[in-house]
């Protein structure tokens, strides 16, 4: 049964996809629910947050990659804005490392590309509604990690070479200065590298980041 059949008004979506072929692709399975409507489509962060002003969509179908920019600026951007809609985030299968601190600043949801597309009208249905979303594929990954204790691969392949650099020095038990002076960088420059790691493997503080490093830190040294 669908929740939405008794609303007056289908729910309007502005999608954000810089690739011209998905981006039509997503407004094609829009236009296939009766109850839902695309009422914009945009490739750049500044044409989403001008569309969001001028359309005030319901819901915002958001890539976090366009072009040389990320979603996240969007998400930034729109933060305690009055005509905020409500945000399902659409990415890779391997940035699932995100999703963690995406929704801690401000998505409603995150869909990855790889599920099948008979989800996305339902996903945000649901984000529409009030509710949050996380694909299946999120949701096993997050499970077989708990379950093994380790953290998929492309967790590493998601740092940068700076990044890999810093976790092999704290799993070599290092300090941040220590770090810095090997790395002939300020300790500012690792604490800001730090800080990137913590949001990007969705850690909660400095001590998990060295515990991760430690435990792979194979992976880590690249």
């Amino acid at each position: 049964m669908n929740p939405f059949a008794a609303r007056p008004e289908p729910i309007r979506i502005l999608v954000v996809e810089d690739h011209d072929i998905v981006r039509k692709g997503l407004v094609a399975v829009i236009a296939s629910a009766p109850d839902l409507k695309c009422c914009g489509e945009v490739a750049t962060v500044a044409d989403a947050i001008r569309a969001v002003e001028v359309l005030r969509p319901d819901v915002l179908l958001l890539d976090l990659q366009l072009g040389g920019h990320s979603g996240r600026q969007v998400l930034q951007a729109l933060a305690g804005h009055p005509a905020r809609p409500r945000v399902l985030v659409l990415s890779m299968a391997d940035e699932h490392v995100y999703a963690r601190a995406l929704l801690r600043e401000g998505a409603d949801g995150y869909l990855m590309k790889s599920a099948p597309t008979a989800l996305i009208p339902d996903a945000i249905r649901r984000v529409a509604g009030g509710q949050s979303y996380l694909s299946d594929q999120l949701l096993q990954h997050s499970l077989e990690q708990a379950s093994r204790g380790r953290v998929h691969a492309g967790v590493i392949e998601a740092l940068t070479e700076r990044e890999r650099e810093i976790l092999d020095r704290l799993a070599r038990g290092l300090t941040l200065r220590e770090a810095a002076r090997e790395l002939a960088i300020s300790e500012k420059t690792v604490d800001s590298h730090l800080r990137n790691i913590r949001e990007k493997l969705g850690l909660d503080s400095s001590r998990h980041v060295r515990e991760f490093a430690l435990a792979h830190r194979s992976a880590a040294a690249g």
